[in-house]
């Protein structure tokens, strides 16, 4: 349970759930989450196409991003090629330009990095990486900008690169 929740996002049952949720739960909640910060995101996976993307997702005067979800037990990282699929969906389902991410829950597979270092348009990103930056965006100590700039830098995005600031 997280126990330093900021008093200005107080919603730890919401928290926990996107913290500890895998399969189903992890998409349901990655959308309470978007849909409490008021960030507009849309499934696209409905089943009703394969390969679909998971998630097209716009914030407030940004180009849209993709976004696929990749849960996996404790115990085992997205590897490479999971990783990568966001992209492929993208060009067979019109998506081509869009930024691709792939939110990984609960951790990455430490070759990732290297293998998609050349990749100008692919970001993965821990979900506990994420769950950080969507609690400062919600307390208002990181702006919209920035974490647009921060979700749209290729390679993997971690908590350490977030910037710090007041903008409450």
């Amino acid at each position: 349970m997280q126990k330093n929740v900021p008093k200005k996002c107080l919603k730890e049952h919401l928290i926990d759930f996107f913290y500890l949720a895998t399969g189903n739960d992890f998409e349901r909640a990655f959308e309470e989450v978007l849909g409490f910060l008021k960030i507009e995101n849309k499934r696209l996976d409905d089943n009703s196409k394969k390969g679909a993307l998971d998630y097209f997702v716009q914030l407030p005067s940004f180009p849209p991003l993709i976004l696929e979800l990749k849960s996996r037990e404790t115990g085992k990282l997205v590897d490479p090629n999971r990783a990568v699929e966001v992209l492929a969906a993208s060009e067979v389902h019109g998506y081509k330009d869009a930024f691709g991410v792939t939110l990984c829950q609960t951790s990455v597979d430490p070759s990732v990095p290297s293998v998609i270092a050349s990749c100008s348009r692919l970001a993965v990103i821990e979900a506990v990486d994420l769950g950080e930056a969507l609690l400062r965006y919600c307390e208002g100590t990181l702006s919209g900008e920035q974490l647009y700039r921060w979700l749209v830098t290729p390679g993997q995005a971690v908590a350490a690169d977030l910037p710090y600031g007041d903008y409450a």
